[in-house]
């Protein structure tokens, strides 16, 4: 479970991140960042507490990359699509989240040559 808020005022989101992969928040002025969980995963087992994580953003230059981790696990016969392969994806920059989305969702598929992900898959992209 991910919790985002922004807040048209600040200069900052708030991040609650219950044992995701880490969120990627770039930046056209400088390199990526990665968003770490604030917490374990949801667990009914658990008696578990987040913390929320204060994030400065740059108001219509960040961009925030959040997903699961079928994105970054998928599967093809040199191995899993990995985070490096997503952040690379990031860096390109296009015009908005939409494209890059779409443009990420194709670099997976692409990848799995036709495999079936066989998780859930979640891909949120916010300009900010």
């Amino acid at each position: 479970h991910r919790d985002l808020h922004s807040f048209p005022t600040r200069r900052s989101s708030d991040l609650v991140n219950a044992g995701h992969p880490p969120g990627i928040l770039s930046n056209v002025d400088t390199s990526e960042a990665l968003l770490g969980a604030t917490g374990p995963i949801i667990s009914p087992a658990f008696n578990c507490s987040w913390v929320q994580q204060v994030i400065q953003v740059k108001c219509g230059s960040d961009r925030m990359v959040l997903f699961t981790d079928a994105i970054i696990e998928a599967e093809s016969d040199s191995g899993a699509y990995g985070l490096d392969r997503l952040i690379e994806e990031v860096r390109k920059r296009p015009i908005n989240g939409n494209v890059l989305s779409e443009r990420i969702l194709g670099s997976v598929r692409e990848f799995a040559g036709g495999r079936p992900i066989n998780d859930d898959l979640t891909l949120v992209v916010v300009d900010l």
